[in-house]
């Protein structure tokens, strides 16, 4: 085989693994779930409520956690295209802020990502979540969204 033939091949086959791996890695990606809501959707606002009146008792284990226990909170984030709810993971509260680890893909919040350190002011918390060995609590804003689908 001529040089430039040989180069050309080896371009051919490069670029067919290339999509491959391109290709494997969008089928296997697990992206956010989102599912959008408006600002008139009464069972968000009835599960925000609930999950609003539970904030003290979440406080109140997350300052003092049992060993078996996992937190989570669910926070607003502000965006150009408007509220994006994400969940962030193993919060502390420190001076009416929320610090953990965003366990979320955002899809309008620009300039984190899934796994980043972030915060959250405990004023835009709509949900909660402890999990611990006797199940999941909180998490009122995924059942209703769960329930509308």
């Amino acid at each position: 085989m001529k040089p430039s033939n040989r180069t050309f091949t080896l371009t051919i086959v490069i670029s067919g693994v290339l999509a491959a791996v391109v290709l494997y890695s969008l089928a296997k990606s697990k992206p956010s779930h989102v599912i959008r809501v408006n600002g008139e959707n009464r069972g968000l606002q009835t599960a925000i409520d609930e999950a609003k009146k539970g904030m003290p008792e979440f406080e109140r284990r997350l300052a003092n956690p049992k060993p078996d226990e996992k937190f989570a909170v669910k926070g607003t984030f502000y965006t150009p295209q408007g509220k994006e709810y994400l969940w962030v993971r193993s919060p502390k509260l420190d001076k009416g802020i929320f610090s953990g680890i965003l366990d979320q893909k955002p899809i309008a919040l620009v300039g984190k990502k899934f796994g980043d350190p972030i915060t959250v002011p405990e004023k835009e918390s709509v949900d909660w979540l402890i999990k611990d060995s006797d199940g999941m609590h909180g998490a009122y804003t995924e059942k209703a969204l769960l329930d509308q689908q």
